[in-house]
């Protein structure tokens, strides 16, 4: 529900210099999702509706720094349908 609550977890359990990895589905592959789930019901609909936003990069790296990480790498894979952003704890 809050990132901001989920990345201060992750700092109070990561040694300053550790790394966070996260994946994300991008907005692109929100509409993928959506189609597979809705329209050909192919995936659980319910697991998309968890979904509660869609980052951009730009978002990613800002609630990095905000959460005392520093940005490190950024990529899209499967398409462009989902992201993987790491960061390093500060």
């Amino acid at each position: 529900e809050d990132p901001d609550i989920m990345l201060a977890e992750c700092k109070r359990i990561i040694k300053p210099g550790g790394y966070l990895v996260l994946t994300t589905p991008t907005r692109l592959g929100k509409i993928f999702l959506e189609i597979m789930a809705f329209r050909l019901h192919i995936i659980n609909k319910d697991e998309i509706l968890e979904h509660k936003h869609y980052y951009t990069k730009k978002e990613i790296f800002e609630l990095f720094v905000r959460n005392g990480f520093m940005q490190y790498r950024y990529k899209k894979f499967t398409f462009g349908v989902n992201s993987m952003a790491v960061a390093k704890r500060r």
